[in-house]
Parts: C-alpha cells; sequence; structure tokens
C-alpha cells in the first residue's frame, strides 16, 4: 500500500462527529483531547541547566519541586505572547541548525 493511500485509510478510521452547521459541510473528525507526548534529547549540559533552572524556581516559590514538563509550558506561552523571544528563539534555532 502506497504510503498516501494508508494516510487516507488512517483518516477515514478517525472519529468523526457532526458539525454545528450539518449543511455547510457534513462531517469533521473529532477535536484531539488526548494530551500529546513529547519526549527530548537533551545533552547532559542541557538536561543539567533545565533542572537547575526548575530546582531554583521551586525555591523562589517556596515548593518542594517545579516539574520540568511546568518549565516547557511556562516557556511555550511564553513564546506565543512574546514576539520578542520568539525572534531570539527563531535566531537560535537558525543558527543550530546551520552548524
Amino acid at each position: 500500500m502506497a504510503k498516501s493511500d494508508d494516510l487516507k485509510s488512517r483518516i477515514n478510521l478517525a472519529p468523526k462527529t457532526k458539525t454545528a452547521n450539518p449543511g455547510a459541510g457534513g462531517e469533521v473528525a473529532a477535536p484531539r483531547t488526548k494530551p500529546f507526548r513529547v519526549t527530548s534529547d537533551l545533552s547532559p549540559r542541557e538536561y543539567r541547566e533545565l533542572t537547575d533552572f526548575a530546582a531554583q524556581t521551586a525555591q523562589s516559590l517556596n515548593r518542594p519541586r517545579v516539574p520540568l514538563v511546568e518549565v516547557h509550558r511556562a516557556l511555550l506561552a511564553e513564546l506565543h505572547i512574546d514576539n520578542d523571544l520568539a525572534a531570539r528563539v527563531i535566531s537560535r534555532i537558525e543558527t543550530q541548525l546551520n552548524t
């Protein structure tokens, strides 16, 4: 089976639900509610920096610990609202991809 045929068959197996306006488009795929799992490989230095930041944040917030995923979520939220930060991150990514 070709990749495009396989993709089409998986799309057809996706759960369907009626749209709010059935006359305008029929059925659409149901929205995903299950969280996505993302895995990253970090160098020992990057992992240490991340865990150190989480530990320092926990101390600042007077909490026993701050989960690493909360650091990721906070960074994503900041990227979404801070155009200057997003531009710096894009520039850093470009540099990293070109080395």
